[in-house]
């Protein structure tokens, strides 16, 4: 090999050299960019998983809350037929004592008249 084809061989292999180390340090650049999304991700997902469990936190709360909202209406629904059915006893008593009452007024005003 002459000096001329040995010196264009370095050449060739110090540009070689030259852009390797060029698409290197990108490499390490992106690589860079990349563990720092990464980080921003984790960071992310590990705020997403607080959300999720804090809303999952919740859902259970409103679920015994909401059962104990139908408990208490069916009571206030038992109460409320009690007073139902005690109202309409009392209209039946009061209907009858009116009933009673009209029957004596009619027979005192035949008397009368």
């Amino acid at each position: 090999m002459s000096n001329e084809e040995l010196e264009r061989a370095i050449n060739f292999l110090l540009d070689l050299n030259a852009k390797f180390e060029v698409k290197q340090q990108i490499l390490q650049e992106n690589m860079q960019v990349m563990q720092e999304n990464m980080q921003l991700m984790q960071a992310n997902i590990q705020g997403l998983t607080k959300d999720v469990q804090q809303l999952t936190n919740a859902v259970a709360i409103f679920a015994v809350q909401a059962d104990q909202d139908r408990a208490e209406m069916r009571a206030y629904q038992a109460e409320m037929r009690t007073v139902v059915q005690q109202t309409n006893s009392v209209i039946t008593t009061l209907s009858n004592i009116v009933g009673g009452i009209h029957q004596r007024v009619t027979k005192l005003e035949e008397k009368i008249n």
